[in-house]
């Protein structure tokens, strides 16, 4: 069952100048990937794709978008096993409380047309809608630069479904002056209104000014797929003239402070930090990688010694060896017409051979590009020399050849879906036809171009942000980073658990993790979208990690390793404590406005993190599945494990 659900759009990207691009139709396609018993991905054995394009209905407030579907394609390794049991569902969120109302596209074999409402599609395939737009799943416009976005859907039943969109038609609308950012407001999944800021103000969502005598602006629709419900939003300025202008709305996601609350200092930087950091020490990065290099034609002797030199300086700081947990090792393979493997992973000894072996690539009159059979000859390379280490490609083009790139989006996405990343350079080549195969290629906000100045600063870091990740059946918490137009991965790995549970219980459950510590609101943010929806849907309340300590008797959050820091400037509480309260919970209190409580030993539904592996922490892969296994063991009253 292809299974697709309507959200929220959180945000828009930064715009400037007079035009921008929107996407008006994309390419859809995804996978199901099976697993192994310690849920690391094996092998593809269904797959799908169709054509997707998009109209906007500005009659029709409710259900503004006008979908069209067609030329849809599906393979299986096993038909009998691995099927589509339904039509492509596009269905409302449950948190209303009426279940999966929807409209359903019953042709496959034909084109198909539905009209939907403004929204986020929370499947794998990473995609919202907005007045007759295509976004990316986080809300950003789609461009010739950033075409294609990734996303991964739920786990089950030792299967993952995966899946992609790339934009393949482009319409261009006028934006006026600066627009600086625009911003959603939702309840219960119900896009509510707009606010659009530009040249440091806040505007209504029609692009008209706030004004003394103008100061608010009504929103009022029907309620997707409810029958005659129907809602209002008002938003308001607050603040005119020399003050920083504000507005509200009723249904903006808050936390209710105490009259009296004050910022306070941090004693720790983890008690007003937005998550856990993961280690950007290149010296203890544990990493296999494959560096694939166009040797063609496109690249002169000079421009090989000048790459030689760039990637010699990228990787200057990475501790190179064949053993050790905490080292690199790499791969060289060149590519024109045909692929060559100048350097193995098993050849690494130390960082100076790998530079010499860069050094040593000679230039060639052919002008092949044979991109699909160098990302092949990476792969094979990666999965027949393996290692602890975490694995990765990074493909170096200088020039697009029709024929070379033949495939290659299919095959970056099978490796991809394997669970290895591919960062991508552009070495100086202005091709636009380049730039879209080879985003189409790149794992999504990690295609960089060479001319790029911080470069130097990125790729590094890129590096080690890849190899910050959680264990199979967590969920890792990021934020997207418009400066670098990628993510920002944080150390916290996050299950939540549906069952009512005695918080004393549910941290022993959680160990080697501990409850969540939601220390800023996007981490509270990235809570409620993400996992509150899938593991507690309708739950109201759910337990943190903020607790009275035992030694102190003030409050603080747990830490990893059995530490404790003190709680801090976020969430505020709306109540003192009782003094036998002892544990921390957060409150749904209503729509979208969350409230720290605290009290003794309430019993709830609880989310855990977990320490994210990085380059300083090679954790175990398999203890999200051992907390799934306690989680059962409380389910059937058998809580005698450790």
């Amino acid at each position: 069952m292809l299974f697709v659900a309507i959200a929220v759009v959180a945000c828009f990207q930064l715009t400037f100048g007079s035009q921008v691009p929107v996407c008006k139709a994309v390419n859809v396609s995804g996978a199901v990937i099976s697993e192994d018993a310690n849920w690391n991905p094996k092998t593809i054995v269904y797959k799908y794709n169709f054509k997707m394009k998009i109209t906007f209905d500005k009659e029709n407030k409710t259900y503004p978008n006008v979908i069209s579907l067609s030329d849809y394609e599906d393979w299986s390794t096993n038909s009998s096993l691995y099927f589509r049991t339904s039509s492509l569902y596009f269905v409302y969120e449950y948190n209303l409380g009426f279940g999966t109302s929807g409209v359903n596209c019953d042709y496959f074999n034909e084109t198909c047309i539905v009209s939907i409402p403004n929204g986020q599609i929370t499947s794998s395939n990473p995609m919202a809608l907005s007045d007759g737009t295509i976004l990316s799943g986080q809300g950003y416009f789609l461009d010739e630069n950033n075409p294609c976005v990734n996303g991964t859907g739920v786990t089950y039943d030792w299967r993952t479904s995966n899946g992609s969109i790339c934009c393949t038609e482009f319409d261009y609308v006028e934006i006026p002056d600066k627009n600086e950012s625009g911003q959603n407001y939702y309840y219960n999944g119900i896009i509510l209104g707009e606010i659009i800021r530009r040249n440091e103000n806040f505007y209504k969502y029609n692009n008209e000014p706030f004004t003394l005598n103008d100061g608010c602006i009504t929103k009022s629709s029907g309620v997707p797929y409810y029958g005659t419900a129907t809602y209002n939003t008002t938003f308001c300025c607050t603040k005119f003239k020399q003050d920083p202008v504000f507005t509200t709305s009723t249904t903006t996601t808050t936390t209710v402070p105490l009259a009296t609350t004050t910022l306070k200092p941090a004693s720790d930087p983890r008690s007003n930090a937005i998550g856990s950091l993961c280690s950007n020490d290149t010296t203890k990065a544990w990493l296999d990688i494959a560096f694939v290099i166009d040797t063609s034609k496109a690249m002169t002797k000079t421009a090989l010694k000048q790459l030689a030199g760039d990637i010699s300086t990228y990787m200057q700081d990475f501790t190179f060896a064949q053993i050790g947990d905490h080292t690199v090792r790499a791969a060289i393979i060149g590519y024109a017409s045909n692929v060559t493997t100048y350097y193995n992973l098993t050849d690494t000894t130390n960082y100076d051979d790998f530079v010499d072996a860069l050094f040593n690539l000679a230039d060639s009159d052919d002008s092949g590009g044979n991109v699909q059979g160098a990302l092949q000859q990476a792969y094979k390379l990666l999965t027949s020399q393996p290692s602890q280490r975490k694995q990765l490609i990074v493909l170096i083009a200088a020039a697009y050849n029709s024929e070379g790139f033949q495939g290659a989006d299919l095959t970056a996405s099978i490796i991809k879906q394997n669970g290895i990343c591919i960062v991508v350079i552009n070495f100086e080549s202005s091709q636009g036809v380049l730039s879209t195969a080879l985003q189409n290629i790149s794992c999504p906000g990690y295609y960089y171009i060479s001319k790029d100045s911080d470069l130097n600063a990125k790729f590094p870091y890129a590096l080690t942000q890849l190899h910050c990740i959680c264990p199979p059946g967590s969920l890792q918490f990021r934020e997207y980073n418009i400066a670098w137009k990628n993510y920002t991965n944080y150390g916290d790995c996050l299950l939540g658990f549906g069952t009512a549970t005695n918080p004393n219980i549910a941290e022993r459950v959680c160990y080697p993790g501990v409850l969540a510590a939601v220390t800023s609101q996007s981490k509270l943010d990235f809570i409620t979208d993400q996992i509150l929806p899938y593991a507690m849907p309708n739950k109201k309340k759910f337990t943190i990690g903020l607790h009275r300590s035992s030694t102190s008797e003030e409050w603080k959050w747990w830490g990893y390793n059995g530490t404790e820091y003190p709680f801090g400037n976020f969430p505020s509480m709306s109540n003192t404590p009782e003094p036998n309260d002892n544990w921390g919970y957060m409150w749904n209190h209503y729509g979208f406005n969350w409230t720290l409580q605290t009290g003794y030993n309430t019993q709830l539904p609880y989310v855990c993190q977990l320490r994210a592996c990085d380059a300083e922490y090679i954790c175990d892969q398999t203890q999200a599945k051992a907390i799934l296994d306690k989680v059962e063991a409380v389910k059937n009253n058998d809580i005698t494990f450790e």
